[in-house]
């Protein structure tokens, strides 16, 4: 790609929220760290995220069709950092973390919100997949300001 460098430094100032996407199937919890999740309607609501090709969290949801939004606050980087990491084992994932079951899928008590999503469609986009999924329940858990990051490069 000609000028990658320079678009990467321009990609990289794209602001994201950090978030933590749960499922549960099977008594089995699972979870990642998102960064690339957009609203993108108002009636019916319907967010998308973007996994990245290979993730386990893609075939928890292809089964479950239905998944949580843990939308973060700053004060629980180490957290995001934990669900970030693809070496944390799915066992490892939920312990120390204060969660309760809505709709049969993780939610984080110390999230600023959640929304729980029903999946209505996914497509390949390079090296992600990205999964529709409309809203079917949320709710604001502490109004406090969620988290962000802006990348030193956008590749």
């Amino acid at each position: 790609m000609e000028r990658k460098e320079s678009i990467g430094k321009a990609l990289g100032k794209v602001v994201s929220g950090l978030y933590i996407v749960t499922s549960q199937k099977e008594n089995i919890k699972t979870g990642f760290t998102a960064s690339f999740l957009i609203q993108t309607s108002f009636e019916p609501p319907i967010i998308i995220v973007a996994i990245k090709k290979g993730r386990k969290f893609y075939d928890f949801i292809s089964d479950t069709k239905i998944f949580t939004v843990n939308i973060m606050p700053k004060s629980e980087m180490k957290l995001i950092g934990k669900f970030a990491n693809p070496n944390v084992t799915e066992e490892e994932l939920f312990n120390n973390v204060d969660y309760k079951e809505i709709n049969n899928m993780p939610v984080i008590n110390s999230s600023v919100s959640y929304l729980s999503c029903k999946v209505i469609n996914n497509v390949e986009s390079g090296d992600h997949i990205i999964v529709m999924g409309e809203v079917f329940d949320g709710e604001l858990l502490n109004d406090i300001e969620p988290a962000y990051h802006v990348r030193k490069n956008g590749f």
